[in-house]
């Protein structure tokens, strides 16, 4: 397996994959598909020298449904399965985690989705759903790329240069829409196809690196675990910073009606306050411990986001 090369394509409506050594010569094809058309965006060895794909599947629903495929190390299927909401779900790319389980990530219209967001999908080593979410922040994005990282949460990258860290349970920081997909065991079949492939004549391209300018970070939603949020590019005020017992938030508007949201640093919710007509906000930290907070003020569609430093008294 080392050695070769694993490729996946689009025969008509199935999904073909070659198996091959590494001079390029085909050891075995295998194709996959149902009714309908069936795509595959991403391959990955299992830790038992396997194979998961993620793409998605219109077999079974016209809109789209994520596809996750797990076959042995020669490409019988194991298992096949959809996760499908009110929309589509797009499957793009697919990681095996620590847990012998899977993490899918893509992009939906469905869970209260206005255009369309990325999506995120945990499973277990038999694929059923541990999580699910969409982010609603990121509207017309997508989660090309995700992988797990070392504190057991993900990083994902998009399509429109937005990158996300999320815990262990997808949480970001960001507005998620917590999904329920309905989960389809698929009769997917496979045959053993038989593919000519022909050695093309290999092209030769000079080295070529392109440096891209003047592009703007912008923090759309803080991430968790990530101390990115300066005080002095937040419109937040806040006063002490760093605090112990009480603080007062000056809001950069007058809000009518909006809420005040504290994070941990693992994304959970500590505290959360409604505020209404008000320009200033006084917040008591008594029952707050020691540490690194995020405060997040929602009012209407605007969102405004600093960090605190809760002291000991």
């Amino acid at each position: 397996m080392a050695s070769g090369v694993l490729k996946i394509e689009h025969d008509n409506s199935d999904i073909v994959l070659i198996k091959m050594n590494s001079f390029g010569d085909t050891l075995w094809t295998k194709s996959y598909g149902g009714p309908g058309q069936d795509f595959a965006n991403c391959i990955q060895q299992t830790f038992n020298h396997g194979l998961v794909i993620g793409g998605y599947s219109n077999s079974f629903d016209s809109g789209g449904d994520a596809l996750l495929l797990i076959t042995d190390s020669i490409g019988n299927l194991i298992l096949s399965k959809t996760y499908s909401g009110t929309g589509f779900i797009h499957g793009f790319s697919v990681s095996q985690t620590a847990d012998s389980g899977y993490v899918l990530s893509g992009n939906t219209n469905s869970f209260g989705v206005a255009t369309w967001a990325p999506f995120v999908l945990k499973v277990n080593s038999v694929g059923d759903v541990l999580w699910a979410k969409a982010y609603a922040d990121f509207q017309y994005g997508v989660a090309w790329s995700i992988k797990q990282t070392n504190d057991g949460g993900y990083v994902t990258a998009g399509a429109q240069h937005e990158m996300m860290k999320l815990n262990s349970n997808g949480s970001s920081g960001c507005l998620e829409l917590d999904a329920t997909p309905v989960v389809t065991n698929l009769p997917i079949t496979h045959i053993n196809n038989p593919i000519n492939v022909t050695v093309a004549n290999t092209l030769n391209f000079p080295a070529y690196t392109e440096v891209i300018s003047g592009i703007d970070i912008v923090n759309i939603c803080f991430s968790v675990g990530l101390n990115e949020i300066s005080k002095s590019e937040s419109p937040l005020q806040v006063f002490p910073n760093p605090a112990s017992e009480s603080l007062i938030i000056t809001l950069p508007e007058f809000v009518n009606k909006g809420v005040i949201k504290f994070y941990n640093l693992v994304g959970e919710i500590i505290l959360e306050e409604n505020i209404f007509q008000v320009l200033n906000k006084e917040i008591n930290l008594q029952n707050m411990t020691k540490g690194i907070y995020f405060i997040k003020v929602f009012n209407g569609e605007k969102t405004y986001s600093t960090k605190l430093i809760v002291e000991d008294d």
